[in-house]
């Protein structure tokens, strides 16, 4: 929703981030963002490993 108010170039690339966008780029729907097929697959998978990473952080200092 942010990328709506944010000016032309950093809108379009702030909006190819998004999860829905990224899942259409990563089935190569053309004129979906500024990733390619590979990209999108390698910044979703990034997505997992922060959240991942964040929740083992979380759970090990709460729990020490």
């Amino acid at each position: 929703m942010i990328e709506r108010f944010l000016p032309a170039p950093w809108n379009d690339w702030m909006g190819s981030l998004t999860v829905p966008s990224l899942t259409r780029q990563l089935t190569g729907v053309p004129g979906s963002g500024a990733f390619g097929p590979s990209s999108a697959i390698a910044i979703l998978a990034g997505y997992v490993v922060i959240s991942l990473l964040t929740a083992a952080l979380a759970i090990n200092r709460r729990d020490a």
